[in-house]
């Protein structure tokens, strides 16, 4: 199991109050068609942050993670590439951005016992989670994961802690 650091969580916290202004995916590309459903990594930028935070599923398998190192493209050869491209042309996004974190959530699975995600609520009735379900990333726009249930999930706020 990989935790999130107290590093990882104090950069989250920032966010409360901050704009989501980009979202960078590294999308693996096959035949020169790309895998947005499944990113590599996702890069996110806030108004007010010096940084961007970039997520990426754990070695574990199971567990998300914050990167320090930048995204980089990559010629995997025949196996295809990864390319840095901006997603703000996915609809399924399109309310998150320009909008302001009211709160961020850290997804933890009690089954798991790890944080597998984390959840960005927004001022204007949108949420954007980014989690690991089987050792693939992936965005929802959605307050809860489908299989929220079964993994024994909890929302634990970061405004308060």
């Amino acid at each position: 199991m990989i935790s999130l650091s107290d590093a990882d969580k104090e950069l989250l916290k920032k966010c409360i109050g901050e704009k989501l202004l980009k979202i960078n995916g590294l999308i693996h590309y096959f035949d020169k068609e790309p895998r947005f459903d499944s990113p590599q990594k996702l890069e996110l930028f806030f108004s007010g942050l010096k940084r961007s935070i970039i997520f990426r599923c754990s070695s574990d398998g199971e567990s998300i993670t914050i990167s320090e190192n930048p995204m980089e493209e990559i010629d995997l050869g025949e196996y295809g590439e990864d390319k840095i491209v901006d997603l703000s042309f996915l609809s399924s996004i399109n309310d998150c951005y320009n909008n302001i974190v009211s709160d961020v959530f850290l997804i933890y699975s009690d089954l798991e016992k790890t944080y597998i995600g984390v959840k960005f609520s927004f001022i204007e009735d949108s949420n954007l989670i980014i989690a690991n379900v089987g050792d693939d990333l992936y965005m929802f726009e959605t307050a809860t994961l489908p299989h929220e249930k079964e993994e024994c999930i909890s929302h634990i706020s970061m405004k308060n802690n």
